[in-house]
């Protein structure tokens, strides 16, 4: 009975545990920094500028107590819909320049192929932030999701719009 007892303590557990690790690798460096506890977070947004559907700005957290301090990139889309708020994802700070990157490749290598069969491109971030394109009924469609898990955080973009985000991001990176 004990050793029953005990089994059953550890699988619950282990599944408990197992789920707060899948929470927590959902979240940026910078979110886990600011959700710390024992700290006195400060938050500085910093404007970088917009496309014609995503914002950006810099999110500077500073630790108040210890000194520390971590920086981040910070997209939203607000939404129309009046039902659903605003819509934001973080990007760290290392993160930047693989998606800068993703986004120049989709550009110059990716959209002037034409493929036999349904394809999907995507960048994935730590915060879940997915961006990337698609082919289907014969053109590819081009978007940035800011949650992986919510279909109504998916923003399309033109060819321009991506460029045009790419030339802030590359902004960000000169005020990081």
């Amino acid at each position: 009975m004990k050793n029953t007892t005990l089994t059953i303590l550890l699988l619950v557990s282990n599944i408990i545990f197992s789920q707060d690790q899948k929470i927590k690798s959902y979240q940026s460096n910078a979110e886990i920094f600011s959700a710390k506890s024992g700290t006195l977070i400060e938050k500085q947004f910093i404007d970088i500028g917009s496309s014609k559907k995503v914002k950006l700005q810099i999110i500077k957290y500073t630790d108040m107590i210890s000194g520390d301090s971590i920086s981040a990139l910070l997209l939203e889309h607000a939404s129309k819909n009046q039902y659903y708020a605003g819509m934001k994802a973080i990007l760290d700070s290392d993160e930047i320049d693989g998606l800068i990157k993703s986004i120049k490749i989709i550009n110059e290598e990716i959209l002037d192929i034409v493929p036999k069969n349904y394809t999907e491109i995507t960048y994935k971030s730590r915060s879940d932030l997915k961006a990337g394109c698609f082919w289907y009924n014969k053109k590819w469609s081009l978007y940035i999701q800011l949650d992986k898990r919510d279909f109504k955080t998916n923003i399309k973009l033109n060819r321009e719009e991506m460029l045009e985000i790419s030339e802030l991001l590359s902004r960000v990176k000169t005020q990081l």
